[in-house]
């Protein structure tokens, strides 16, 4: 390491005059090239505009599920914005707008829409919002591509949501009509079942039946009791005695028909309480069953009025964040970091070389000495 050192003191004048032929250089070369600006806007396109209002509370209403569902269908769009954003009819539209060809000197439309996409760029952020950017080589170019591309996206967006809306409505209005049937269908059910097995509300049903039997089995306690005490008191003609089994006959059949549903010939007061696992299963199933329909209903109808409005509007579908602006700094050429790493360069291979050089005029000397004493020894050999 020290021997290096030395020899780099050695050829300091070389190396300082290296440095600055690549200063000099760098600086001249980095002022030669051409200018690039980017400009930049970030927009939100409506539909997430809607959900960060308020309007995806339709789905945020079921929580996690909700939410998962409206943060998928948001990234799926961003992307469908992105495709729109670099696809042939945006490079055709740019190209017409702006002479492309002329701009980037080139004569077919797959070399625009390459030089377009190497210049553009497009960042979908987690929130929704979309950052265009679009460099050029004059500031007042970058912002004008980029004024542009919004005029050019918002027009795109309008006419495939009005097209899309169109066959979202029939498909929609087909869907909400299947769905109001089969709720209808399903209400039919629900009823007949409910009627056939005394259903009206099968909780309060079951406790005012669990309450009826505690009070009438207590009273039946009490009227045995008291018959007890009457047969040890009284004869078996005794009005008192006779009217308590009375009552007690009666408690008994009120107590066998609650158990068996209080049936009359015509309509199940309660149901029977030996089939009531069997109802309660049953009941909330169809309950269930309904709550789904009405809700898959609720979503088929929230979605035909947005497609409905989509079909109709002709305002524009995106809004714009941060608009286009001028650029007052260049990004590229950086000239200092130019001018900077290409001297440690020149530098570096200075040292490189002359440390290689120095080597091999070392081994030159070595392998001269080592020729020099083999042809002396070898002299007297030779004169013989």
């Amino acid at each position: 390491m020290i021997d290096i050192l030395t020899l780099l003191l050695k050829y300091k004048k070389i190396i300082i005059a290296v440095a600055v032929i690549s200063f000099l250089l760098s600086a001249a070369v980095s002022l030669l090239l051409p200018k690039r600006f980017v400009s930049s806007a970030s927009i939100v396109p409506d539909f997430i505009e809607r959900d960060l209002s308020g309007g995806g509370g339709f789905l945020s209403q079921f929580g996690d599920f909700g939410r998962l569902y409206s943060n998928i269908m948001r990234v799926n769009r961003n992307r469908v914005m992105e495709f729109i954003i670099r696809s042939r009819e945006m490079a055709s539209l740019m190209d017409k707008q702006l002479d492309l060809k002329e701009k980037y000197g080139v004569s077919h439309d797959r070399e625009v829409r390459e030089e377009l996409g190497e210049n553009t760029g497009v960042v979908l952020r987690d929130e929704g919002v979309i950052l265009i950017s679009v460099e050029d080589g004059s500031a007042g170019g970058a912002r004008e591509m980029v004024e542009q591309y919004l005029r050019n996206i918002d027009s795109l967006m309008i006419d495939l949501e009005q097209e899309s809306a169109r066959y979202r409505i029939a498909f929609l209005e087909q869907e909400r009509s299947l769905r109001e049937q089969k709720i209808s269908e399903l209400d039919s059910t629900m009823a007949s079942f409910m009627n056939e097995h005394g259903i009206i509300e099968i909780e309060e049903q079951m406790r005012a039946s669990y309450r009826m039997l505690t009070e009438l089995s207590s009273r039946k306690q009490l009227l045995e009791m008291e018959k007890e005490l009457l047969r040890m008191n009284m004869k078996a003609e005794n009005p008192f005695l006779r009217r308590t089994e009375r009552e007690l006959e009666i408690l008994d059949e009120t107590i066998r028909e609650i158990l068996g549903g209080g049936k009359n010939e015509t309509f199940a007061l309660i149901p029977d309480m030996e089939d009531i696992p069997e109802l309660a299963a049953e009941y909330f199933r169809l309950v269930s069953e309904k709550r789904v329909r009405e809700f898959a209903l609720g979503f088929v109808k929230m979605k035909l009025e947005q497609a409905r409005l989509s079909s109709r509007k002709d305002v524009s579908v995106i809004r714009v964040i941060d608009s286009p602006y001028t650029p007052d700094r260049r990004v590229w050429p950086r000239r200092s970091r130019i001018v900077l790493i290409s001297t440690i360069i020149g530098v570096v291979w200075c040292c490189i070389i002359l440390v290689l050089y120095h080597r091999r005029e070392e081994l030159r000397s070595v392998i001269g000495l080592d020729s020099q004493g083999d042809g002396y020894r070898g002299g007297p050999e030779g004169v013989n």
